[in-house]
This record gives structure tokens, C-alpha cells and sequence, in this order.
């Protein structure tokens, strides 16, 4: 049974993988000036990246969720 906490985690992180995959895109093709193709690399770089940032913070709450639960 999928319970609503789980679908809620892994909704932040798509989230944070969709937002990482547009910055990368964005900064690359802003900022390096770059053809398309290093412009999927860069969001895959910061679709990484989010996935990274996403899966720390849900590290970070679930342990004080549970220490606060065993308490």
C-alpha cells in the first residue's frame, strides 16, 4: 500500500529534478552561449543536482520526523 507520505516525497523530488533540469538548460544556453546538445547536458547536470539537493533534505526531515516520533 503506497502511503501519502511516500507520494508526497516523491513528488518533491521530481520537483526538484524538473527545476534543476531548467536552470542547467537555462544557465547553458544563456550564459556558455552553447548548441543544443551541450544544453541537454547541462540539464542533465542540473537535473543531478536536484535530484541531490532533494534526496539530502528528504534524508534531513525523515531522521527528525523519527526522532521526534520515538520521543
Amino acid at each position: 500500500m503506497i502511503r501519502h507520505h511516500n507520494v508526497f516525497q516523491a513528488t518533491v523530488v521530481l520537483a526538484f529534478a524538473m527545476v534543476g533540469a531548467g536552470v542547467g538548460f537555462w544557465f547553458r544556453v544563456n550564459f556558455a552561449h552553447s548548441v543544443w546538445i551541450d544544453s541537454l547536458l547541462g540539464a542533465m547536470a542540473g537535473a543531478i543536482l536536484g535530484l541531490l539537493v532533494s534526496g539530502t533534505i528528504l534524508m534531513i526531515t525523515n531522521y527528525w520526523r523519527d526522532r521526534w516520533r520515538d520521543e
